[in-house]
């Protein structure tokens, strides 16, 4: 038992900011069970906020504090008790099973409790990542890391691979017996995982599957703690060593388990409070193993030596306060103790932490912003927060209309410069009217502008582009059509608000002769709030030879018999002959020109040896140039009376019709 008590003003103390304080403050008991807070985004435990239907999982509740709960479940995630030192976890096999969260987080640093689940889909081969490419935790894009099914090992896409990955507390390096990259040990048995993603802007977030386009892992799962920064070590080492305490995994871990820790929550580290205020010490027992009833003791250097204020608290906590009266003017320090109850009794410290006492600080809050910007694009908003010392914390707030609409939610000021910045590209066209307030902070005052400061947004520019049209002499025009390209925010026709057509014309008549006429685009038909309209004229072509059905869009038209360009027999490039210069060009393997193929006495192109050519046409299935039938001369091209497989027009994707070899 420890007797005697000292301040260390050297000893390292957890940082919080302001928002975490706050959060904390209005957080239940569940989040004071994790050692670190400082940063936290989600925290799952499926020991407590796991509802079911059966043993379905139907919902799993976030402890953190933040309200990032899970939203929608997708197939039937299943709930199975003392799975790990006694605790239950969620099992994810395979067929699309998953847990939404329609939530942003930010996942800078990752730590899972998990194994893989690959028993229950291949019981000879536990020992491997299975099912389809997948993870136990990730964002609802497709920019996340994965396992690759049938390994140990993480999938080697270079965009997505992790900046860094550790297992129970040891780096895993690249290239190891294992597999490459972040080839694993034992992935049949439960872990902890580190991760540093690649990829952690801010996005909704999934349990059970790390992607959109892949679904089907097998993961069991058991806690999933998710930061929005990189942990100092000691702060990894608290957190590895509160999971491996928790599980049981000492056999397996590096980290130094810890089956008693103490956190100091208030005052946080450098804390500011105006003279004559009253300060309230918080501390909170962080104990996987719940070894209460606790002991805990504060202490100060408020009267000049270091001595304990108030009595002996005795409970399960996990949190305990205590006052510390209201100190005159200057600086002190902080700590807790803890004794728990455990067979031979453990005691522990929190950091020491210091704060302060002086006079109010009145500041000032200035605004500028982008003068100008374009509805769709960023325009920044910053504000400069300043007083006799620069403020140690505190957030803006950034209004539009004259104070009336917030923009955002608060962002926290540079403690080094006093400056808070917002970027929005959802500003709506026209002159806004921006404000800030300063929250203050500490000893320093709230403040707000004296006045406003206009941000222009002016309308983006639609372009509306006639389609290139074809046809033969002596025919009527085809029907005259349009595209609409320059949309923002991911908007379209429908939600735009675009009203109106645009007139398109063409003076060209069935008996003008071969040659090129102009398709004019008249937009004034056309209004939207947030939108200009220029129109862009398109080319009617009137040719001998053109196809006779020209009243549907021809989106591309490749005829051996004109604009093949050659370097001696290989073809470099392949003009398409409907106006709509979707030219083709060599991507690969043999393209070669035949004046007079022995078939059918006319050019052609030939394609061997994996030969093919890219086209600059955008042949997506859901954009404006929709790929809708095809009329295509050919023969296979191996000389027998059978396909060499492959394809002759397609997508460059795996979505499109080939042939297959020997048929």
């Amino acid at each position: 038992m420890r007797t005697q008590h000292s301040i260390n003003p050297a000893r390292s103390a957890l940082k919080h900011s302001a928002l975490a304080l706050a959060t904390a403050a209005l957080m239940g008991t569940a989040q004071a069970q994790l050692p670190v807070i400082n940063g936290l985004q989600c925290w799952f435990d499926a020991s407590q906020g796991v509802t079911t239907s059966g043993t379905n999982v139907t919902g799993w509740a976030d402890q953190s504090g933040n309200g990032n709960s899970t939203t929608g479940v997708n197939g039937t995630p299943k709930f199975a008790a003392s799975q790990v030192n006694g605790r239950p976890a969620v099992l994810f096999q395979g067929g699309n099973n998953n847990l939404k969260i329609d939530h942003n987080i930010i996942p800078q640093q990752e730590y899972i409790v998990f194994k893989s689940g690959n028993y229950a889909r291949d019981a000879a081969n536990p020992n491997q990542w299975g099912g389809d490419w997948g993870g136990p935790f990730g964002q609802q894009n497709d920019n996340g890391w994965m396992f690759q099914s049938g390994t140990r090992q993480m999938w080697g896409d270079g965009s997505r691979i992790p900046l860094a990955v550790s297992q129970n507390g040891t780096a895993i390096v690249q290239n190891n017996a294992n597999g490459n990259p972040y080839g694993m040990a034992n992935v049949a048995n439960y872990m902890i995982l580190k991760v540093n993603p690649r990829n952690y802007a801010s996005a909704y977030a999934r349990i059970g599957r790390p992607n959109n386009s892949w679904g089907n892992g097998y993961f069991d799962v058991a806690e999933v703690i998710v930061y929005n920064r990189l942990l100092s070590t000691a702060e990894e080492n608290q957190i590895g060593g509160y999971l491996t305490t928790k599980y049981g995994l000492t056999a397996v871990s590096a980290y130094t388990p810890l089956p008693l820790m103490m956190r100091l929550d208030s005052p946080f580290d450098g804390q500011g409070f105006i003279s004559g205020a009253t300060v309230t010490a918080s501390a909170t027992v962080v104990s996987p193993l719940d070894t209460s009833p606790y002991t805990v003791k504060f202490f100060t250097n408020i009267g000049g030596g270091v001595a304990q204020v108030g009595s002996d608290q005795i409970g399960a906590g996990p949190t305990f306060t205590q006052s510390l009266g209201a100190p005159g003017d200057g600086s002190y320090q902080v700590f807790a103790s803890v004794t728990d109850s455990a067979g031979t009794p453990v005691t522990v410290d929190s950091a020491t932490n210091n704060f302060t006492l002086a006079p109010a600080a009145a500041t000032t809050t200035t605004l500028s912003a982008t003068t100008t910007s374009t509805y769709g694009q960023n325009a920044t908003l910053t504000a400069t927060v300043a007083a006799a010392t620069t403020p140690n914390g505190g957030t803006v707030q950034f209004y539009d209309d004259n104070g009336v609409t917030p923009l955002g939610s608060p962002v926290a000021i540079n403690t080094s410069t006093g400056v808070a910045s917002y970027t929005t590209n959802t500003l709506v066209a026209g002159t806004h009217k921006i404000t800030a307030t300063y929250s203050g902070y500490g000893i320093y005052l709230t403040s707000s502008t004296s006045g406003s400061t206009d941000q222009v947004v002016t309308q983006a520019v639609l372009n509306v582009t006639a389609d290139n049209k074809v046809r033969s002499p002596g025919t009527d025009n085809p029907a005259l059509t349009y595209q609409i390209s320059g949309y923002q925010l991911g908007q379209t026709f429908a939600t735009s608000g675009v009203s109106g057509t645009p007139t398109l014309a063409c003076v060209a008549v069935p008996s003008d002769p071969v040659g090129n006429y102009p398709i004019t685009v008249d937009t004034s038909p056309m209004t939207a709030a947030n939108y200009s309209f220029n129109g862009v004229a398109g080319n009617l072509k009137v040719m001998v030879g053109a196809p006779p059905v020209v009243a549907a869009n021809v989106l591309c038209w490749y005829d051996a018999g004109q604009g093949v360009t050659t370097s001696g027999s290989n073809v470099t490039a392949w003009d398409d002959s409907s106006g709509n210069a979707h030219q083709a060009t060599r991507g690969g393997g043999t393209v070669t020109y035949v004046a007079s193929d022995t078939q059918i006495a006319k050019p052609a192109v030939h394609l061997r040896s994996g030969g093919f050519m890219n086209c600059a046409l955008s042949m997506t299935a859901g954009g404006a140039q929709k790929v809708k039938e095809q009329y295509v001369v050919l023969r296979s091209g191996d000389g027998k009376t059978t396909w060499s497989g492959g394809s002759f027009l397609g997508r460059m994707s795996n979505d499109f019709l080939t042939v297959r070899a020997s048929s």
